[in-house]
């Protein structure tokens, strides 16, 4: 009744072809749910050819192949729904992007969701003093209280904040995976070794824990890891990805 999912921001194209390799041995863990933000049409040509036997959502909005995605192996999921709900980003294409899986063992439903907030740098909130994750983290929980209501629910992404969207999640009675299992949350961005030559951020970033992975109903963590795997001093992208072994606790 175990599986693993994954979460990576994969920083669009920047640095791109140059992150390819790396990113390719990071697929080459075969995770059985890949959820991802930033994602872009060349980007998505690895993924599928690197996990031939998954299948990923769709739909008209621009979201679902020029910002995120969530990738399953039809091997041990069966598709049921999915769907795109906007919750308020600044960002145009950003939406809550979530799919309904049966879990093929057990016939258990699972809702697995990728989400990516506004960034600091991406909004007027030094200017205005509001932050604007607050207001989106509220509409995330309303959109999965819908979708997923007390079943079992993953939520995982980048949520630009290391503070206030955690807080609202576990008000809503998520739990991120780290403190199930009693660990410090580490830092996910940036990774290393990384360049920002043509990037908008600027060169020297504190670590800091912007990249998370939620859980709600009957399923909880056994082990969890913020992986480290670059190639030939390249990073797959600039945040860390998170992998994480999940078990469904209410299979009978």
């Amino acid at each position: 009744m175990r599986f693993t999912a994954m979460s990576v921001n994969l920083w669009n194209t920047q640095r791109w072809p140059a992150r390819e390799a790396p990113l390719r041995a990071l697929l080459a863990r075969s995770p059985d749910v890949l959820c991802v933000q930033e994602l872009r049409p060349e980007l998505a040509a690895t993924i599928t050819e690197m996990l031939p036997q998954h299948r990923c959502g769709a739909g008209d909005e621009r979201a679902w192949t020029h910002e995120g995605n969530v990738w399953w192996d039809e091997a041990r999921f069966a598709h049921v729904a999915h769907g795109a709900a906007p919750f308020g980003a600044v960002e145009r294409d950003r939406r809550v992007l979530w799919v309904r899986l049966a879990h093929r063992p057990s016939g258990v439903e699972l809702v697995v969701a990728t989400v990516h907030l506004t960034w600091l740098g991406g909004s007027d909130e030094v200017d205005t003093g509001l932050n604007p994750r607050l207001a989106q983290t509220r509409a995330v929980v309303d959109v999965l209280d819908d979708v997923a209501g007390d079943g079992p629910c993953l939520v995982m992404g980048d949520l630009n904040d290391p503070a206030v969207p955690p807080r609202v999640l576990r008000a809503a009675g998520f739990v991120d995976a780290w403190g199930a299992l009693g660990v410090v949350p580490p830092a996910t961005f940036p990774a290393f070794p990384l360049s920002t030559d043509g990037s908008r951020r600027p060169p020297h970033l504190p670590p800091s824990t912007l990249d998370w992975q939620f859980h709600r109903g009957a399923v909880e963590p056994v082990m969890t890891e913020v992986v480290d795997q670059p190639w030939r001093g390249v990073a797959p992208s600039d945040h860390r990805p998170l992998h994480t072994l999940y078990r469904l606790t209410d299979v009978r």
